[in-house]
Parts: structure tokens; sequence; C-alpha cells
């Protein structure tokens, strides 16, 4: 299973290079089960494109309670995946 689809289907902890070269762990997902209703976007459509039309993975940080995005090859490790 890749960070995508863990991100659809639980909370995944991990650690990612950011474009400064710093390195951030974050909290995140894209299941609608765990994102507030009032923070959930109306259009989804921009979640789903192509793998090979995907630059970047848009999330939903848990810690911070908003949106943000990251880019899959970025990714160093998945630190813990919770499945819900």
């Amino acid at each position: 299973m890749d960070i995508v689809e863990m991100l659809d289907n639980g909370r995944v902890v991990f650690r990612f290079r950011k474009r400064d070269g710093s390195i951030r762990t974050m909290h995140a997902t894209r299941s609608r089960k765990i994102i507030p209703k009032d923070m959930q976007p109306a259009d989804v459509s921009h979640l789903n494109l192509p793998e090979v039309k995907r630059t970047a993975v848009t999330v939903f940080d848990t810690e911070i309670n908003e949106w943000r995005s990251f880019k899959p090859d970025s990714v160093i490790d998945v630190i813990r995946y919770t499945n819900f």
C-alpha cells in the first residue's frame, strides 16, 4: 500500500523533506471519516488525479487542522499508520 492509499484510509504520521531541504514530520489524512465536517472540501475531484498528473498530494494536517501538500517522492519514511 502506498502513502496515498494509507492517507485515504486512515491517519499517517510520516517524515518528508521540504523544498528548502528541512525535514518535517506530518500527521495527516485524506479520509472524510477523520476530517472535521466544517473543514471538508465541497469539491474533492482534485484529490483523485491520476498518479501521472499528481506532483503534490493534498492532505489534512490533523495537528494544526489545516490543509497542506507534499510531494510523494519527498517522503523519507512512514512512522505510524492507523487505519479507521
